[in-house]
């Protein structure tokens, strides 16, 4: 699903003083509120509700690429576009709505 084009079809209808509630898995709620945030919506007229944590979206710090797992913080995955098993990181971007992946090994590379 485009969540950009749903966030600003919300945005043209909208007025001041309403409010945006949304439910649903954690990787959909947080997408839906990155697009929002990005057309103007402010974080206190949104109303989020995670109702699973099964899947997740992960960003790859080496080649900024984004994708989804069945992963929690701490565990590892491989990165679709570059190739590196990347660590999944606390870190959570609501900006890219996904969590920090980070080659395994980087620190033993330059």
């Amino acid at each position: 699903m485009d969540y950009r084009d749903l966030a600003q079809r919300l945005s043209r209808r909208s007025r001041v003083g309403d409010r945006v509630a949304v439910a649903g898995p954690e990787v959909g709620v947080l997408s839906v509120r990155a697009s929002l945030l990005a057309v103007g919506f402010l974080r206190t007229e949104l109303v989020l509700h995670a109702t699973g944590m099964e899947e997740i979206r992960v960003r790859c710090a080496h080649c900024r690429t984004a994708r989804r797992f069945i992963a929690r913080p701490g565990a590892a995955v491989p990165c679709g576009r570059c190739g590196y098993r990347l660590i999944v990181h606390h870190h959570f971007s609501p900006t890219h709505a996904a969590y920090l992946g980070f080659r395994i090994d980087a620190e033993d590379h330059d």
